[in-house]
């Protein structure tokens, strides 16, 4: 979790989600106060009750997290107060798909 006010850094804390119970990962990340999570893949029903808990989604992101939080904090510009972002220390990047290529398709795209 990284806390920003005024777009600076002012804290930067560990927190392990230890359930896989959706409702609960929600839970705790609102007992974090966690206003905004950059995040790589993400469910569709966790997104959803992220979202409807007031915490805003930044998903599918790949590459390292300092230059991903540096370019979301230059884009948001300066907040009024203290932030709390959650982040992965590193977002993965999606795998080539294995296998032979498909030929294109002419016409009806079967």
């Amino acid at each position: 979790m990284v806390t920003v006010d005024g777009g600076r850094e002012i804290g930067r804390d560990r927190l392990r989600l230890r359930t896989r119970n959706l409702l609960d990962r929600v839970r705790i990340l609102c007992e974090q106060e966690i206003e905004v999570l950059l995040c790589g893949a993400i469910s569709f029903s966790l997104e959803h009750a992220l979202e409807a808990a007031g915490i805003r989604v930044v998903g599918f992101l790949a590459g390292e997290c300092e230059p991903i939080l540096v370019s979301f904090l230059n884009a948001r510009g300066h907040a009024a107060g203290p932030v709390r972002f959650a982040t992965r220390r590193r977002f993965p990047r999606p795998e080539p798909r294995q296998g032979k290529a498909r030929p294109p398709t002419s016409g009806r795209g079967r």
